[in-house]
C-alpha cells in the first residue's frame, strides 16, 4: 500500500508538470488494470525475476524503463512493453507470490497493467560518428520504449564551455522525421562543448531526451601579424611580436620560424629544429617555441639560447633571412597552426632582413681604413702632378738682386715661397697623407 501511495503521488506530480509543459499526456492511469491476454513475448522485454513477485513491483520497474505497459506471466516473470498483446484475451488465475490477493497471470497468460507513461523513451545507441570544427554527426536507433508511432526526433544543442570568450554563442535546434536515425548538425562553433539532447516524439508528446556532452573540433588560429624588425645586430635580429586572441581553441604556444628561401612554401609538418634542418638541407627551421605565460612582445632571433627545446641559432652573414610568427593550438589530440605572412599564403615567410657581419668582427673598420687610404692616394697623386707642373712652369724665373719691387698685371707669386714649397714638397705631401689617414 505504501508503494502504491508513493507511486500515485509521483504520478500526480508528474501529471501536473506535464500539463504545465505540454510534454506528456496521461490517458491511462498509473497501475491501471488493462486485462488478461494470451502471452506473446515478441511485444515484451523480460526484466529481473524479483520484479514478478507482485504487480506493483513490475509496474515500478517498467515505468522506470519508460514503458507504457507491464505484465506478469505464470506468477514468475515480469515483462515490459510499448503496445498491447494482439493474441487476444486469456485466463489469468495465478496469485502473485508476494500478494495472494493480486493475480499475476496464468499458464501462458499475462496480466497487463498500465504504467501511465505514454510518450516515447529516450532514443537508443546515440553515438557521435564524426566531429568537425562547425558540425557534429550523430546516429541513433529507435527508443526501446517507443510507446506508439515515432513521428519525429527533436535535437537541442546548448553551449556549455567555449574558447570564444568574446562571442555570445546561441543555442541550436533541429527536427528530423521519425524514420531518420542519422543527422549532421551544422552551424556550431569550433572549440566549444555542447550539451546535445535528442528526444523522440509520438502522438502523445515528446519523450525524455538522451543527453551527450561533446566538444567540437578546434579551428585554426587566426593568422598573426608579421613581425616588425626593430634592429639588426651582429648575428641576431630584434623583432616585435603582436599577441593574438584565438576564439577557436586554446593558444598552446607561440612559434618563431626562420627561413632563407622565400620562394618555397613549407607546411606545418615539415618544420623542424635548426640542427635537423641544417642536416637535411631544409631552408627553414623553428628557432623558438614559447608558452603563452612566457610570451614577450620583443624577441631576439639568433641569440643562441634554447626556447621550448629549440635552439635559437646565431644568424649568418651569408644568408638573407625571413622571419615568421606562428600560433600553435592543441586540444583533444588535435593540433593546428597558423603563421604570419605578407602574401596571405599560409607558411610563406616574407619578412626579409640582411645581416652585415664578418667572421673577425672588423668588417666596418677595415672598410673605413681602405676608403681613407684610397682618398689619400688620390690626394698624393694630385700633389705630384702639381709639383711637376710648378717645376716646369716656374723653374726658369730668377728674382733680380737690385729690384726692390715688381708689379705684375696678373696674379703675383712670390718666388721665395715657391722655392720653399718645392724644397719641402715631399714633407708636405706626407703630412697631408697622414692627416687624411687620421681623419
Amino acid at each position: 500500500i505504501m508503494h502504491l501511495n508513493f507511486a500515485l503521488f509521483f504520478i500526480s506530480i508528474f501529471e501536473m508538470i506535464s500539463l504545465l509543459t505540454g510534454d506528456v499526456t496521461f490517458q491511462e492511469q498509473y497501475n491501471q488494470d488493462i486485462g488478461c491476454f494470451a502471452f506473446d513475448h515478441i511485444n515484451y522485454q523480460k526484466v529481473e525475476p524479483e520484479y514478478a513477485l507482485s504487480m506493483d513491483k513490475c509496474v515500478e520497474k517498467c515505468l522506470g524503463n519508460y514503458f507504457r505497459y507491464c505484465g506478469v506471466v505464470n506468477a514468475t516473470l515480469c515483462y515490459c512493453g510499448s503496445k498491447l498483446n494482439t493474441q487476444g484475451p486469456s485466463s489469468c488465475n495465478l496469485p502473485c507470490l508476494n500478494n495472494s490477493v493480486e493475480i499475476c497471470g496464468g499458464l501462458n497468460a499475462i496480466s497487463i497493467r498500465s504504467t501511465g507513461y505514454l510518450v516515447p523513451g529516450p532514443p537508443d545507441n546515440v553515438k557521435e560518428i564524426n566531429i568537425l570544427e562547425n558540425a557534429i554527426e550523430l546516429t541513433w536507433t529507435e527508443p526501446k520504449a517507443p510507446n506508439g508511432n515515432i513521428l519525429n526526433y527533436d535535437i537541442q544543442a546548448h553551449p556549455l564551455e567555449t574558447f570564444a570568450n568574446k562571442i555570445a554563442l546561441p543555442s541550436h535546434s533541429w527536427s528530423y522525421s521519425g524514420n531518420t536515425t542519422k543527422a549532421e548538425l551544422l552551424g556550431l562553433h569550433s572549440g566549444t562543448k555542447y550539451n546535445f539532447s535528442i528526444s523522440a516524439v509520438n502522438d502523445n508528446g515528446i519523450g525524455k531526451g538522451e543527453v551527450r556532452a561533446v566538444w567540437t573540433e578546434i579551428g585554426s588560429p587566426p593568422i598573426p601579424d608579421v613581425p616588425v624588425v626593430l634592429l639588426t645586430e651582429k648575428n641576431k635580429i630584434k623583432i616585435h611580436l603582436k599577441p593574438v586572441i584565438n576564439e577557436y581553441g586554446p593558444i598552446t604556444s607561440y612559434r618563431i620560424v626562420v627561413s632563407y628561401d622565400v620562394g618555397r612554401l613549407f607546411t606545418h609538418e615539415e618544420l623542424k629544429n635548426w640542427s635537423a634542418a641544417e642536416s637535411e638541407g631544409t631552408p627553414a627551421y623553428i628557432t623558438a617555441e614559447i608558452k603563452p605565460k612566457e610570451f614577450l612582445e620583443e624577441f631576439f632571433v639568433g641569440d643562441g639560447n634554447l626556447y621550448g627545446g629549440y635552439f635559437n641559432a646565431p644568424l649568418s652573414s651569408k644568408r638573407h633571412y625571413h622571419v615568421s610568427f606562428g600560433i600553435i593550438s592543441t586540444f583533444h589530440e588535435v593540433s593546428k597552426a597558423s603563421y604570419s605572412n605578407f602574401t596571405h599564403l599560409s607558411n610563406h615567410f616574407t619578412k626579409t632582413i640582411s645581416i652585415e657581419e664578418n667572421n673577425d668582427g672588423d668588417t666596418v673598420l677595415n672598410e673605413i681604413l681602405i676608403a681613407a687610404i684610397v682618398v689619400s692616394a688620390l690626394v698624393l697623386v694630385l700633389l705630384v702632378v702639381a709639383y711637376v707642373y710648378l717645376r716646369i712652369k716656374l723653374g726658369g724665373i730668377v728674382r733680380p738682386q737690385n729690384l726692390q719691387e715688381m708689379v705684375f698685371q696678373g696674379p703675383f707669386i712670390d718666388m721665395m715661397e715657391i722655392k720653399f714649397i718645392m724644397k719641402n714638397f715631399w714633407g708636405i705631401c706626407f703630412s697631408i697623407l697622414f692627416v687624411n689617414i687620421i681623419i
